[in-house]
């Protein structure tokens, strides 16, 4: 079939028409901006520039460089010196430009006209009557009952802001959104190696990849997503990198990996359990770093709970052939054994684990993960061989651990075993000491402890919950403010001990409605809500069906920040300018939160917006804003990197647009870090996971609440394999 020649004259006469057609839209609510599309009215050059600026699409925060011509964004390209893309941008990065200039943004403050519960009808409002409406609920709120009102976190790539200074100046309870994401796997990894995040190669000197349910052009990974990963993979290959893909399919992999394993979905806790047998099996464990940065020498008693003397857990000290704290001088920690202490039965928790993995054979892992035992154990064979354990190497003058075997692995955490899955696979690690070595799995970029550490092995379980998303309660002691659980303690408050039911709900930039699972769930939910706002671009779902008030934002044409944007390597800082001003009746969820905390009397004062947002971006004597005078926000993000040394303040980032910064070897590496790990000693067995399984029966929970709550991970067989025949 021949296809009709169209001139470039009608092609732009032909998108004017469309342009007309789309603003009878009943989004567009009499807006008389520009057309999309105009025919220049004078032979002038045009006005043309470009901005640097950050990507407002992907989690990544992506360096762009935005091209302008008479106020127009028209193309964007990837910044070259930001070190995440390198002058590179995904087809996502690409086509942010139909977000920014989509017919369908909300183009100005709305108010809903009828029932909530079905698709909204709408009346356009000023800015100033809008979030007097929403600002009068939240004093209304706070004067109440602050527990009645709810922050729904979304897209928010200005922390400080949001979720620190608007929650703790607002009072707000805040949800997230990673439950369904990652959080099983943060949660997990925090508790077990004291870092925040899944779990990646050092991709420069990794020579052995599981790719553990990971695509590399399909999905993202921990912490960054299309570009920088594929870019280190593939750098990694080419120097000889081994791959061996774990996933039930073999999605875009295939041409990039030498083996694929499709394991059965939902089974892979029982393949690191079976890797984990054939480790120990076949001796391939770092006994230094088990014995000295691990409490696999703690000396376990009868009922699951370490032997102490005072606070202090005991070892077994081979030199003295006595029980001694892990922390005494001279010591010689026994690994592996059974003693006798004060006529008290004691194993140390590694011996505890080899007995308990002993069962759990490749054979055995076999029929539940749909795989040949003889393909199970030749990964654990050359896990442990790769990993060179004992090996050292000299980088900058430093010597390091060398345990050149990684994994990457981040959204299969999505699971109902996700939890444990990740603890079976960070012992694996353990075993191996690799874990934040050269060559080895890392999971943060920050040198730093999370805080989660101490307070996921601390938490006080009560008879009553915090808050409406059970935290502290005995359903859910490992919390994730998951959006699904305080949906359904709204919908049966009695069952989970929740004496309130929130009234008013701020969703920044989310759509649970179609986001979350149980959408059934939501809906019943938010009809027990007196009033909903939404912040965001675009009429989601959420707010079609239940908002009051929709508060238009902008996309990329606002300040935002501050973003950390380093690769694992070096440190970087970017923050998001505007390449224009916001388009229509939009602004920055910034100034928009600057506005309602002023309206809302929360703004001023010690405890207010602006104290926090001193207290989060550490803004200090001359820098810090003034606690009684509204600032603008490029004034904040001036004081900010004028404090942080950037010559120019913001017209560094509005000119360069990222500093980046080297890290240094030293730091780079947690075994070299003044105290290796941060002076902590990583949690093969988690006794607190078996005190709260005990307090949580004690309390009268079910078992699906308890049951994975166990000091080693423990397989079970997923409730989807028990599933009636009509779910399959």
């Amino acid at each position: 079939m021949k296809l009709p020649k169209i001139t470039r004259r009608q092609f732009v006469k032909a998108g004017g028409a469309t342009a007309a057609t789309l603003a009878m839209s009943k989004f567009l609510f009499g807006w008389q901006g520009e057309p999309f599309l105009t025919r220049a009215d004078n032979s002038m050059p045009p006005d043309e520039k470009w901005v640097p600026t950050t990507c407002w699409i992907g989690k990544q925060d992506c360096g762009m460089l935005a091209r302008v011509v008479d106020g127009r964004i028209v193309k964007l390209e990837g910044h070259p010196d930001h070190p995440r893309n390198l002058g590179t941008l995904c087809v996502k990065g690409q086509a942010q430009l139909m977000s920014i200039y989509d017919p369908y943004r909300v183009k100005a403050p709305l108010l809903r006209t009828n029932a909530k519960g079905q698709p909204g009808e709408w009346r356009e409002l000023s800015w100033d009557e809008a979030l007097t409406l929403v600002s009068d609920q939240i004093k209304e709120m706070r004067k109440k009952d602050k527990r009645l009102l709810l922050w729904q976190k979304g897209r928010s790539k200005a922390g400080d802001f949001y979720d620190d200074a608007f929650v703790k100046a607002s009072g707000a309870t805040k949800v997230g959104h990673g439950a369904y994401c990652s959080d099983a796997a943060y949660r997990a990894l925090e508790y077990t190696f004291g870092f925040h995040g899944g779990i990646h190669p050092d991709f420069r000197h990794c020579n052995y990849l599981l790719s553990y349910g990971w695509g590399l052009t399909s999905s993202g990974g921990n912490k960054l997503c299309w570009l920088t990963w594929p870019r280190e993979f593939v750098a990694a290959r080419e120097r000889g990198m081994k791959v061996v893909t774990l996933d039930p399919w073999r999605r875009s992999m295939g041409p990039h990996t030498d083996e694929w394993l499709p394991n059965r979905p939902g089974s892979d806790l029982a393949f690191f359990l079976a890797l984990a047998n054939v480790l120990i099996e076949n001796g391939y464990l770092d006994r230094e770093y088990l014995a000295k940065h691990t409490n696999s020498p703690f000396l376990i008693q009868d009922d699951g709970t370490f032997l102490k003397e005072g606070d202090k857990e005991l070892i077994w000290d081979t030199a003295s052939n006595t029980a001694k704290p892990h922390d005494a001088s001279g010591i010689k920690p026994a690994l592996e054994g059974s003693f006798s202490v004060n006529g008290n039965a004691v194993k140390t928790a590694f011996q505890l684990f080899k007995e308990d993995n002993v069962k759990y054979t490749p054979e055995w892992a076999s029929s539940i993960c749909d795989l040949p035992a003889s393909a199970i154990r030749k990964v654990g064979l050359e896990l442990g061989e790769n990993a060179r354990i004992g090996s050292t190497i000299v980088i900058d003058g430093v010597v390091l651990p060398f345990r050149p075997v990684g994994i990457m692995a981040y959204h299969v955490s999505q699971q109902e075993l996700g939890f444990q899955a990740f603890r079976a696979m960070g012992l694996v690690v353990m075993l191996l000491g690799a874990i934040e070595t050269v060559g080895g799995p890392r999971i943060d970029f920050g040198r730093k402890l999370h805080a989660n550490w101490e307070s996921l092995d601390t938490i006080k379980i009560k008879d009553k919950p915090d808050n409406i998303y059970l935290k502290n309660s005995k359903f859910y002691p490992i919390n994730s403010a998951n959006p699904g659980v305080y949906a359904k303690a709204m919908i049966e408050p009695e069952k989970y001990g929740v004496g309130y039911i929130p009234e008013v709900m701020i969703v920044h930039m989310a759509n649970p409605l179609l986001s979350f699972l149980g959408q059934d769930t939501f809906m019943e939910a938010y009809k027990k809500l007196k009033f909903v706002a939404v912040i965001d671009p675009f009429m989601s779902e959420t707010a079609d069906y239940f908002a009051d008030v929709v508060l238009p934002a902008a996309t990329i044409e606002k300040y935002e920040g501050v973003m950390s944007v380093g690769d694992q390597y070096t440190d970087a800082k970017s923050l998001r300018v505007p390449p224009i001003p916001p388009l229509y009746q939009s602004r920055g969820e910034i100034d928009i939160y600057l506005d309602l905390c002023e309206k809302a009397g929360i703004l001023y004062g010690e405890k207010g917006y602006l104290s926090v947002v001193n207290e989060e971006l550490k803004l200090k004597d001359s820098y810090a804003l003034d606690l009684n005078t509204k600032p603008t926000v490029r004034d904040i993000f001036d004081r900010w990197a004028r404090q942080g040394g950037y010559e120019g303040g913001i017209e560094f980032f509005e000119t360069i647009g990222v500093k980046v910064s080297p890290i240094p070897t030293n730091q780079l590496y947690a075994p070299a870090w003044d105290k290796p790990y941060g002076g902590i000693r990583h949690r093969l067995y988690g006794e607190s996971l078996l005190r709260y399984q005990k307090e949580m029966k004690a309390k009268g929970a079910e078992q699906i609440y308890w049951q994975d709550y166990t000091p080693l991970p423990i397989w079970r067989q997923p409730t989807m394999d028990s599933s009636p025949a009509d779910y399959d």
